[in-house]
């Protein structure tokens, strides 16, 4: 069984109030296009506290992270490589390390889960409903789900069971609401999650021991939200690369070209990239490029922007 709700809807924080501790979050609130974020798992486990209630204070500034970086970002599901297979889909994950693009319809009601990719599609005939807005203290769901790749139909369901702030190695976080999430598929398998009620964000999960192994966790350790308001001609973000293809979210209110040079200056390839005023994804070829890190300039006639991406 393919395990891809571990990180659902996986947004992932900042200290700052988005729109106050209020305790609640709406559809809108989202992580917007071109964000990113890092998990770690967690090494030592058994620290995490799950004490349920409201104005608590969770400490959980002792977790130390091991393992890789898990990169997240959030793309614009029209221009990912699958999302003409789900006009629904409003939403995108895309996790380099797997690789997976994870497929969401977020509307003012709901966010879904409608599909993914990982070696194949799935494709949900019954989408898996992850949140009801608003997320408030003490709101439930429970919804079934089934896709072309598990023979069994299975439950999705969650309860908030807490509020407050959240402390973490990589700072403190208000406005957070915990859920006590319940997945089901012949096995059941059983979650808390830290959710941010500023920006929809997990900071935190912890897997509970079950069929599928012992008790495991992860947790955010950075976060680059993305393009939101227009504050310039020319927005640029720059995701993880993967299967020889590097994920680019921009903004422009002009026709763009692109060029990508290795450190030492050297011109590696160009293309040219087409007005968007909203924020778009496209994925540029750089099979051709060793390892190392490298740098793409995107630029119009009046401005530039530079970004450095690392190949592995």
């Amino acid at each position: 069984m393919d395990l891809h709700y571990t990180l659902s809807a996986i947004l992932i924080l900042t200290a700052a109030h988005m729109n106050g501790q209020d305790y609640s979050l709406t559809a809108s609130e989202q992580l917007p296009v071109g964000s990113e974020y890092t998990v770690r798992a967690i090494q030592n486990i058994a620290a995490v506290d799950t004490t349920p209630g409201t104005g608590m204070i969770w400490d959980h500034t002792a977790l130390v992270a091991t393992g890789a970086n898990f990169d997240v970002s959030v793309l614009a599901t029209a221009a990912s490589p699958y999302g003409s297979t789900f006009p629904s889909s409003n939403f995108c994950l895309y996790e380099a390390s797997i690789p997976r693009y994870s497929y969401f319809e977020n509307t003012p009601q709901s966010m879904s889960r409608i599909g993914f990719w990982r070696d194949q599609l799935g494709i949900y005939s019954d989408p898996q409903t992850e949140l009801v807005y608003p997320v408030v203290y003490n709101s439930s769901n429970s919804d079934t789900w089934a896709n072309n790749t598990v023979t069994f139909p299975g439950t999705y369901a969650y309860t908030v069971i807490g509020t407050g702030s959240l402390l973490l190695p990589s700072g403190t976080y208000d406005n957070v609401l915990l859920l006590r999430v319940e997945t089901e598929n012949v096995f059941e398998f059983d979650q808390y999650v830290w959710l941010s009620a500023s920006n929809g964000a997990y900071l935190l999960i912890y897997n509970v021991e079950s069929l599928f192994g012992p008790p495991s966790g992860q947790m955010i350790t950075s976060l680059d939200v993305g393009i939101n308001e227009p504050s310039a001609g020319l927005d640029l973000r720059v995701h993880a690369a993967a299967n020889g293809q590097l994920p680019i979210t921009y903004r422009s209110i002009a026709d763009a070209t692109y060029r990508i040079l290795d450190v030492s200056g050297r011109l590696i390839s160009t293309g040219n990239l087409g007005v968007s005023m909203e924020p778009r994804t496209s994925l540029i070829d750089v099979t051709m490029l060793g390892s190392g890190t490298h740098l793409l300039e995107l630029m119009t006639g009046s401005e530039r922007r530079s970004l450095r991406f690392f190949m592995d």
